[in-house]
């Protein structure tokens, strides 16, 4: 397993970690590996949104206007 050393950690977000760590009765280890595990999931799946995001607008391009404008559909229905 490799090692980090992370120099100059601001005292304020150090302490904040080690309360996270006290609070969750983790190591200060445990505890920034966590953090760290947690911010690469979001990453992902924030990278994820915005590729499907990309996708469908893509799609959106291909296909054009189908003609079936949802918020039109729904006024007319309810003028009936």
């Amino acid at each position: 397993m490799t090692t980090i050393y992370i120099h100059g950690v601001p005292d304020e977000l150090y302490g904040e970690i080690k309360e996270l760590a006290a609070e969750d009765r983790q190591s200060l280890n445990a505890e920034v590996l966590s953090i760290i595990e947690n911010g690469l999931r979001e990453r992902r799946l924030l990278k994820q949104r915005r590729e499907a995001l990309a996708g469908l607008r893509a799609l959106r391009e291909r296909i054009g206007n189908t003609g079936n404008d949802s918020l039109a559909l729904l006024r007319e229905d309810r003028a009936r």
